[in-house]
């Protein structure tokens, strides 16, 4: 009897990042298709780094990858977009954490 493949799971840390880098994508798609630019190809890559004291991802590299020329204008108009990411501005100015046991 074959064993069924199991589907990948990700990790806790590697679901905020693809959500962090799902909505930095979606704040440049936004901004993409109002100043009628091509996003084909377009990919968000993610790279980040543990730190310690206490245990949690130190660093994060978002690299929006635009397969086609960009003016200058449109290279920081794409880079001001990502920069408004609901998440990322989130992280930026930390919430209130409060963890409850009931």
């Amino acid at each position: 009897m074959e064993k069924e493949a199991q589907p990948a799971t990700l990790s806790p840390p590697e679901y905020l990042l693809s959500a962090l880098g799902f909505c930095i994508g979606l704040y440049v798609e936004r901004y993409c298709m109002k100043q009628n630019i091509s996003m084909k190809g377009m990919k968000v890559n993610i790279t980040s780094k543990s730190a310690t004291n206490p245990r949690r991802i130190g660093k994060i590299l978002f690299e929006i990858d635009m397969p086609i020329p960009l003016s200058e204008k449109q290279r920081e108009g794409i880079l001001a977009a990502a920069k408004t990411c609901y998440l990322h501005n989130t992280l930026l100015s930390p919430p209130d954490i409060d963890i409850i046991l009931k």
